[in-house]
């Protein structure tokens, strides 16, 4: 219990300084979803570059590096109030998403002999980063998430064996039925004629 309260004290505190003047639900949502996207990412960046440095991959290690660079430079800008809150969650997507498919295009050309686990891996998170600005109303960003995910999912399905392919088409399907049950539950002519229970409508 003691955990749960100070997780939402720390949600509710950083809300307050980063969305001071209003936060409704979906500013909450996005509140959330930036403090483990952060908390992800610094757990997440050390254990790529210690996998580089081991394998001595010079093309991830400097993909990786840079990305590390852009993320602290967005995270100091959110924290700092230089840029709006929304502008600056949309602009960390946008950065994952870029880092996902270039990362994809090294494994393919550079990587590893047949490394499509790591290339399948990517594209579930880029759905998951569509799905995840869908939810929070970023509309632009998801709808800039799913066609840069069109070519991106292209070279994957061009460069690998066909069986590979067949049975990678499960994962994809789903992701975009994923995309397509968060848009249908965003309308908001879904919501109108629920039928509450009997005791909530008297």
């Amino acid at each position: 219990m003691k955990l749960k309260n100070d997780m939402v004290n720390l949600i509710v505190r950083v809300e307050h300084h980063l969305c001071p003047q209003y936060c409704g639900v979906v500013d909450r949502r996005r509140i959330i979803a930036f403090l483990l996207l952060t908390i992800s990412e610094l757990i997440i960046i050390p254990y790529h570059i210690m996998l580089f440095l081991v394998m001595k991959e010079s093309y991830g290690l400097i993909l990786c590096c840079l990305h590390t660079f852009v993320f602290c430079l967005l995270q100091f800008l959110i924290w700092k109030r230089k840029i709006a809150f929304v502008k600056g969650i949309s602009s960390l997507y946008l950065l994952m998403f870029a880092k996902l498919a270039l990362d994809s295009v090294f494994c393919i050309n550079f990587g590893l002999a047949n490394d499509n686990l790591s290339v399948i891996s990517n594209l579930f998170v880029v759905f998951i980063l569509a799905i995840t600005a869908l939810s929070q109303a970023l509309y632009k960003t998801c709808t800039i998430i799913t066609v840069g995910m069109i070519p991106m999912l292209l070279i994957y399905l061009f460069s690998i064996p066909l069986m590979s392919v067949l049975f990678s088409l499960k994962t994809i399907f789903l992701g975009f039925m994923m995309l397509v049950y968060v848009a249908v539950y965003n309308m908001s002519i879904v919501t109108k004629g629920l039928r509450q229970p009997k005791r909530m409508a008297r």
